[in-house]
């Protein structure tokens, strides 16, 4: 195990050839809990700091090509149904989702038009966007754009990419990369994919983070070339929270850092952490966080939404938060944790995004 040393364990116990991932699961429950401290400050619970936070949406789609490239990407080149691949994502990702949706069809009606509310859900359900109205794609559950995006990168990888080699690949997240650049430069930031207004330039975003964790999953099980690119396992927890909640400290505020982020900084320290293992004693803590993050990432708003209703925002700094933990908990206790450790290995394909 990779240590504070940095010292690499043999190839038999390599992350990249292993049957858990606890360093990706770490770090994408920690990912979704600066997520919901960045949308608890949104609705005036806590005082601000996470907010560049949107920029861990690229990690997640990094993290999702990586692993169902290491998953399934073996198995639908060498024949598998697409179509089989897509049933099991559908029922992996969809019935968590769809308890989201239906708790921020709640505060919508209220709030809003009910008879809007109830338009708005089954397509909601569905997944499919609303691209005639200014705005959010999701009204109901904001954060399912990025879920969206998942499904066209499964859709695309299934039927695509796993047919596609890998220098083509390559190809590709260059040119989306090369693409992206000047579209984070011209509008400000990397905010594309969550609004009707932006929403097609969110793909070069997706092609970008999803097809790097592609590439890299195949490198690595072409025989781990790049396991020389390692870090301390503490550091590469560390690293991207600091950055990210404390940008402008760090790197001047504006697209230029979210550029940076986004396409030097995150693909460097993902690749790092393929790498490395936390220590055996927290393994079990990594574990959780990540069986707890897709839970969290597909309630948080709108439960933090039905609280807010009710709540000022000194009440709310606890009770919205808090109230997404628990009902994060119970789903994962439900959906994450069935059929036991055989589960885990495939949960880390689970990204919220």
């Amino acid at each position: 195990l990779i240590g504070v040393t940095g010292s690499m364990p043999d190839r038999s116990t390599s992350p990249a050839r292993s049957a858990r991932l606890p360093m990706l699961d770490g770090l994408r429950g920690i990912a979704a809990m600066v997520v919901l401290y960045r949308h608890a400050y949104g609705y005036g619970f806590v005082p601000p700091f996470a907010g560049h936070g949107h920029l861990f949406v690229d990690f997640f789609f990094m993290l999702s090509g990586f692993v169902l490239g290491l998953s399934a990407d073996p198995k639908l080149r060498t024949g598998a149904s697409p179509l089989r691949f897509l049933k099991a994502r559908i029922l992996r990702l969809w019935p968590v989702l769809a308890i989201g949706t239906l708790i921020g069809a709640i505060p919508f009606a209220l709030t809003h038009d009910p008879a809007a509310a109830v338009a708005l859900l089954p397509l909601s359900l569905v997944l499919i966007p609303t691209l005639t109205i200014p705005g959010t794609l999701f009204p109901l559950n904001t954060v399912a754009w990025s879920l969206s995006m998942e499904a066209i990168a499964n859709a695309i990888h299934a039927f695509v990419l796993a047919r596609t080699g890998q220098r083509t690949l390559a190809i590709i997240v260059v040119l989306s990369g090369a693409l992206l650049l000047p579209l984070i430069l011209r509008y400000g930031g990397n905010i594309f994919g969550n609004n009707s207004e932006l929403w097609l330039f969110g793909l070069p975003r997706l092609a970008f983070s999803y097809g790097f964790g592609l590439l890299l999953a195949r490198e690595r099980l072409a025989g781990d070339r790049l396991r020389h690119l390692r870090l301390p396992w503490w550091l590469c927890v560390t690293a991207p929270v600091m950055v990210v909640i404390d940008l402008p400290a760090l790197l001047p505020a504006g697209p230029a850092s979210d550029a940076l982020v986004t396409l030097v900084f995150f693909p460097v320290l993902f690749t790092c952490a393929t790498n490395v293992r936390p220590p055996k004693e927290l393994e079990r803590v990594f574990t959780g966080l990540g069986l707890l993050s897709y839970p969290l990432y597909a309630v948080h708003l709108p439960v933090m939404a039905l609280i807010a209703m009710w709540c000022d925002p000194l009440t709310g700094s606890f009770f919205g938060p808090a109230a997404a933990l628990v009902i994060a908990a119970l789903l994962a206790h439900v959906f994450e944790r069935r059929g036991g450790r055989a589960r885990i290995r495939t949960s880390a394909s689970l990204l919220p995004a």
